[in-house]
């Protein structure tokens, strides 16, 4: 019986346990791909639907079948022994994934129930003193940041809804607008934010008709001040007592119009624009002490112009809408009675969106000014893309975010990084995906943090503490939902 050359079966003995190893190898890496798609397709299937993972469904689905034709052939060599172990390591792959990427979302750390009627519309809120304050049509009920614990509630006279609050709570007094069923919004309450005492009540020419939206920016005040405005120009009070300080005369031929101008009182400062006849549109810039105008610049082109709205008083930013259904939003900067800049609104770096009806205070603002830098939130033609971008004061760009197919709901500006936050529009709501950090220095990201929150009228309120939550205000399952700083 022939026998085999010794070197030859050595050789041949060699081969085999190479081919074997190499097997084992495979069988190894091609069932850990079948583990990981077992645990990417539990997850899809079993996750909620709000953490927006179905995705890794098909991810699964691809993995699982193909491995397993590879996998046949690992048993022709080594029985089911690897595969087995194979499969075990994908699984638990998958798992450290899968927690990995859920410890880079945003949970919520608590949320208000919204309670009484679902038609009642969320106007905003204010950030006072340790506390929240949600605002909406029944008035106003704060929480403690911390943990949600309620507070205190105002409710406006019986009978009369809010129709208009003061943009920033920060100086510890809230103004608050309200109307009788079907009429006109013509009264104002100071509200003292620590303790939800009203402090006073006055007469405020806002509007003398029923008004379905609430008016915005058209209510100041600060820790001193609460300035309202009337037709024919401002009228000052004391934000405590209610006694009044001073008043203002608007420029002859011009008046103040709750729907096309507004009044902003900020960082010891005010500002007031009005529309003027011929179309024409008029700022000015008073000393909040004592109401005299320190200087005022007119706004004069062939085109009258139907809006005339403050965004910012330092450098003093004006959004000035053409009049007709093709006028155009135009950004211009006044200082010391000139304009000095203006600041792109339309064109290849995207169109600016300077105001969105349904996040109507300052985060949800599409135009923001602080420490004399002027930011805009930008879209691109294709209605996909949004960038926000950064002007100083002379109107010379400083830098603009690559824009991303999200669109940017809100942004906040902090004293060290701003915050962006992503969402998507839907036939439910608008979604929330996500917040950005950015370096405001250059507007490069620092860090992404997913969320997934749909709310069928969002007004997002950034605060600007670093170190407290981000809350979330609008008409959904809650009213007010507060998620952890992502910084």
């Amino acid at each position: 019986m022939p026998t085999l050359n010794p070197r030859l079966s050595s050789h041949l003995g060699e081969q085999g346990k190479k081919h074997v190893e190499q097997a084992r190898l495979k069988a190894l890496g091609l069932s850990a791909l079948e583990g990981l798609g077992a645990a990417f397709l539990a997850w899809g299937l079993l996750a909620p639907e709000e953490e927006g993972v179905a995705w890794l469904v098909d991810v699964g689905f691809v993995l699982v079948v193909m491995a397993p034709v590879v996998l046949w052939v690992a048993f022709t060599f080594d029985g089911a022994v690897t595969p087995v172990a194979g499969f075990l390591v994908g699984c638990l792959l998958g798992t450290g994934v899968y927690f990995g990427i859920r410890t880079a979302s945003l949970e919520p750390r608590w949320g208000v129930d919204p309670g009484g009627s679902t038609e009642l519309q969320v106007l905003g809120a204010w950030a006072a003193d340790g506390a929240v304050v949600r605002v909406r049509g029944d008035g106003a009920a704060s929480y403690t940041l911390g943990e949600g614990r309620f507070l205190w509630t105002y409710a406006p006279p019986a009978g009369r809804t809010v129709c208009a609050m003061s943009q920033d709570g920060a100086g510890g007094v809230g103004l608050l607008a309200h109307a009788e069923p079907g009429g006109a919004c013509d009264r104002v309450s100071a509200v003292d934010l620590a303790t939800g005492e009203e402090l006073w009540r006055d007469r405020v020419a806002l509007s003398t008709v029923e008004r379905d939206s609430p008016f915005f920016n058209v209510l100041t005040a600060d820790a001193r001040l609460a300035v309202l405005p009337e037709r024919a120009g401002l009228r000052a009070l004391d934000a405590r007592s209610g006694e009044v300080r001073w008043t203002s005369s608007a420029p002859e031929g011009c008046i103040f119009h709750p729907w096309a101008t507004s009044v902003l009182l900020s960082g010891g400062r005010l500002a007031v624009t009005y529309l003027c006849e011929e179309g024409h549109g008029r700022v000015e810039s008073l000393r909040p002490e004592t109401g005299r105008v320190l200087w005022s610049a007119d706004w004069k082109e062939d085109r009258p112009v139907e809006m005339f709205e403050l965004y910012g008083t330092d450098p003093v930013v004006v959004n000035a809408k053409e009049a007709g259904e093709d006028g155009a939003w135009r950004l211009f900067v006044f200082e010391r009675g000139r304009r000095t800049a203006e600041i792109p609104a339309s064109g290849r770096s995207g169109v600016v969106l300077p105001t969105y009806d349904k996040l109507p205070l300052l985060p949800g603002r599409g135009v923001q000014v602080h420490d004399g830098v002027v930011y805009t939130r930008v879209y691109f033609q294709d209605g996909l893309r949004e960038s926000l971008v950064a002007y100083d004061r002379s109107g010379r760009r400083l830098w603009r975010t690559p824009p991303k197919d999200v669109g940017i709901t809100a942004f906040s500006v902090r004293r060290n990084e701003i915050l962006l936050l992503d969402g998507v529009g839907g036939d439910d709501g608008r979604t929330l995906t996500g917040i950005r950090v950015l370096d405001p220095a250059d507007g490069e990201e620092r860090e992404d943090v997913a969320l997934s929150l749909t709310m069928k009228r969002p007004g997002v309120w950034l605060l600007p503490d670093p170190g407290g939550p981000v809350l979330a205000v609008g008409d959904g399952e809650y009213s007010l939902l507060a998620y952890a700083d992502p910084s």
